[in-house]
């Protein structure tokens, strides 16, 4: 049976990087968190967790193409597999669109049948 942790990036960067390095130690297969942008960014936090560790995996939950451009996503995502090894996952989503578009005011684009 496989393990896996998740985060809520709230907490101080250096208490988040000790957990990902302690489930790291402890054989969890992989790290995933929130990749909202009213959270501390998660492609920054698994970077410097990155070093830090050697097997667990790094991932969003979702990244919701609504959030961020889909081309910065898939940039972070493969800087990211870089500095692990290939150690990265990814999972696109248009997300919870009503309330996104509601909490900040965006434009809907659309069609979003092609992202």
């Amino acid at each position: 049976m496989d393990f896996s942790l998740q985060l809520l990036p709230e907490q101080p960067l250096a208490e988040l990087i000790e957990v990902i390095r302690l489930a790291d130690e402890l054989g969890y297969r992989a790290c995933y968190s929130a990749d909202e942008t009213y959270h501390k960014d998660m492609w920054i936090l698994f970077g410097a967790a990155a070093p830090r560790t050697s097997r667990i995996r790094f991932g969003p939950e979702v990244s919701g193409v609504i959030l961020r451009d889909p081309t910065l996503i898939a940039q972070q995502a493969a800087t990211l597999d870089e500095l692990t090894g290939g150690r990265a996952e990814i999972v696109f989503s248009i997300g919870s669109l009503a309330a996104q578009v509601e909490l900040f005011a965006a434009e809907v684009v659309p069609n979003l049948a092609g992202v």
